[in-house]
């Protein structure tokens, strides 16, 4: 039992020791941790772990560059504490050693990181120069690190990186006052008081402990007047420095108002309170923690109304009663306001500002909810018989009709709106519809087409008006080259289409009068009905015979593809299609088959006559009969068809028939005179 403890301690003890590696690794990696935490040594450890692991000096030389613009950063913001000096003396460390690694490199390899360390450099003699402390408390510290940085840059130059920089001198003229002008016995001390403390890592020179150099002459007494007394603002709190801030830096201030017995809040933040502010103590309504959020218990107000405190705070024409008849103490919003109430029943005290302009002058409740102004109804029957434009004057488009809006709305809506006609006793459209008409309208009344209930549905009896002349009206519903007689010629009087012309009733035998503009392209001149109906365009039929069109090419030369024979197209097609076709060799005595195949041959085909192999019905099946043209030498044709390192004979020394490739080896019984070893020749 006691084993299995002391085994399991040890497990326990491994994994601590993992987590706190994997812990540093973490923070190497994101490095949140800055000088004087109490996690920074353990950063810094696992930062030099993961330096040692590099794979080559690529990485390693990365890893080091990113390290001090990691120091470079920790000293912006250590600047002004105690911590400032370590900070600048761990950026120095960084520097040197990625310097190291980078100028150990050959110039090929090197030239790459230069631009960036002379960068970095110059930056952190910037920074340097800038700082509040480090070139006035330790002025020989600051000098060594300028100086070493200096070194750097003349390093690089040796090796043949730009020298444009800011030299130590200019930056000393010019960013910073230098440590040499400052009194003497602020420089007095040796170089180990100075340095030492920075590079050892031990706490640096610090003028609030009571000893070392300062106590040899000065006497604080734990106060910090005697060195702070001009740097506090104006109208600033009057007692000890320390009551708010930590020595280390002046940022942190934290008061403890109890502590301390401030309960008179106006002693130090009466310059604070912003104007028409509430005359109390602060701590009324804030807490001590900060302004916001603030609470205030208005019920220790008593009997003072909420105009004493908050007659600022009211947008003008606002409502003139107390806050309260709408708000709560707690928040200005969600308003809840009780109209019920007496006080509220006249609503102009209110929404007098709320009305738009030409708006009806009675009370809001006449049409309005108090809870929104979108629902909106008005019961037209409390006004009796006055008149609709008493109220809707400004409403009315222009050229409206200018009777009452109850000739054709109702009270509810505009839309729909319905007016009765006869009830205005009179036929004349044009009394209040000569602007409806559209450009070149029909000039008679609106009502020998449309009815009183919609434009859309308009019907015009043509036979009752005894409209005849079609042109008259419609001349401008014609499209360009159309046909000039009367639209009652093809169109009836319900609908433009269907159309229908009947040729034979107007003797038109002319096609071409009519349609020459539809004929396409390089198409056949005669006349229209030579082919086409008068019904339709398609389907077409010529009859060739009628006409005695033998001479086929001269209208069909375009249609023939390239290389097309010569002939006339009747050699092998027919008048009703162009397939199928068929040509009769023998009717014709073509026997010179190369004359018109010549290109249907594929490379390497035989040259002799088609007919040779092929019949004239088609190319396959093909035959070839090489006892009849004495074909004895294979190879003349067959060369190209034997595959590599074949036998290099006669195909007929194998290949017994004419008819297939395959090889009787019957009787064949040396292999190796085909087969040698080692080779593989064709079957």
């Amino acid at each position: 039992m006691k084993s299995r403890n002391i085994y399991l301690v040890s497990a326990l003890t491994v994994l601590f020791i993992l987590a706190l590696v994997g812990a540093g690794i973490g923070r190497a990696a994101y490095g949140p941790a800055r000088p004087g935490q109490a996690i920074y040594p353990l950063q810094q450890w696992a930062e030099d772990i993961q330096v040692r692991l590099a794979g080559d000096d690529g990485q390693k030389i990365e890893l080091l560059l990113n390290l001090a613009h990691r120091r470079h950063t920790d000293l912006q913001r250590q600047a002004g504490t105690v911590f400032e000096p370590i900070a600048a003396r761990n950026l120095e460390e960084a520097i040197e050693e990625a310097s190291s690694a980078i100028l150990a490199l050959d110039e090929t390899e090197g030239r790459a990181y230069w631009a960036e360390l002379r960068e970095l450099v110059q930056a952190a003699q910037s920074t340097l120069a800038h700082l509040p402390d480090l070139p006035f408390l330790y002025p020989k510290t600051y000098h060594y690190l300028q100086t070493s940085f200096e070194q750097v840059i003349n390093r690089l130059a040796a090796k043949g990186a730009s020298t444009e920089h800011t030299t130590r001198s200019t930056l000393a003229s010019g960013l910073f006052a230098s440590p040499s002008l400052l009194p003497f016995h602020i420089l007095a001390g040796t170089w180990m008081e100075d340095v030492l403390p920075v590079v050892s890592g031990e706490r640096p020179f610090d003028p609030h402990v009571l000893d070392g150099r300062c106590s040899s002459c000065h006497n604080f007494a734990g106060a910090c007047t005697p060195c702070h007394q001009g740097d506090q603002p104006a109208f600033h709190y009057e007692f000890e420095c320390s009551a708010c801030h930590r020595y280390e830096d002046w940022r942190w201030v934290e008061v403890d108002h109890l502590a301390f017995g401030f309960f008179e809040c106006s002693t130090c933040h009466l310059d604070q309170r912003p104007a028409g502010h509430y005359a109390g103590e602060c701590s009324t309504c804030h807490a001590v923690t900060g302004w916001s959020p603030a609470n205030f218990a208005h019920t220790l107000m008593g009997n003072q109304t909420c105009s004493s405190c908050h007659s600022q705070q009211s947008p003008p024409g606002h409502y003139q009663l107390e806050c309260s008849n709408c708000h709560n103490p707690i928040a200005w919003l969600p308003v809840w306001v009780n109209h019920s109430s007496p006080a509220l029943a006249d609503c102009m005290l209110c929404h007098q500002q709320d009305q738009p302009a030409g708006h009806f002058n009675l009370q809001c409740s006449y049409c309005h909810t108090p809870s929104d102004w979108g629902l909106v109804q008005f019961n037209h029957n409390v006004l009796g018989s006055r008149e609709c434009s008493t109220c809707h004057s400004n409403v009315i488009p222009q050229d409206h009709y200018n009777a009452s809006c109850a000739k054709c709305h109702n009270t509810r809506a505009w839309l729909p709106a319905q007016f009765d006609h006869s009830a205005v006793n009179t036929s004349n459209c044009f009394a209040c519809h000569t602007d409806d008409a559209p450009a070149s309208h029909y000039t008679l009344l609106c009502s020998s087409c449309h009815n009183t209930n919609s434009w859309s549905e308009a019907v015009f009896n043509h036979v009752i008006m005894n409209a005849t002349d079609c042109i008259a009206c419609h001349s401008a519903d014609a499209p360009s080259n159309h046909f000039s007689g009367q639209c009652s010629n093809c169109h009836s009087t319900s609908a433009w289409l269907p159309a229908t012309f009947d040729h034979a009733a107007y003797g038109a035998t002319d096609c071409v009068a009519c349609h020459s503009g539809d004929a396409p392209s390089n198409h056949f001149t005669g006349q229209c009905s030579n082919c086409h109906s008068t019904s339709a365009w398609l389907p077409a039929t010529f009859d060739h015979a009628a006409y005695g069109a033998t001479d086929c090419v001269a209208c069909h030369s375009a249609d023939a593809p390239s290389n097309h024979f010569s002939g006339q197209c009747s050699n092998c097609h027919s008048t009703s299609a162009w397939l199928p076709a068929t040509f009769d060799h023998a009717a014709y005595g073509a026997t010179d088959c190369v004359a018109c195949h010549s290109a249907d041959a594929p490379r390497y085909h035989f040259t002799g006559q088609c007919s040779n192999c092929h019949s004239t019905s088609a190319w396959l099946p093909a035959d070839f009969n090489h006892d009849a043209y004495g074909a004895s030498d294979c190879r003349s044709c067959h060369s190209g068809d034997a595959p590599a390192d074949h036998y290099p004979g006669q195909c007929s020394d194998c290949h017994t028939s004419t008819s297939t490739w395959k090889v009787n080896h019957e009787g064949l019984t040396q292999c190796n005179t085909c087969h040698e070893p080692g080779k593989k020749r064709g079957n």
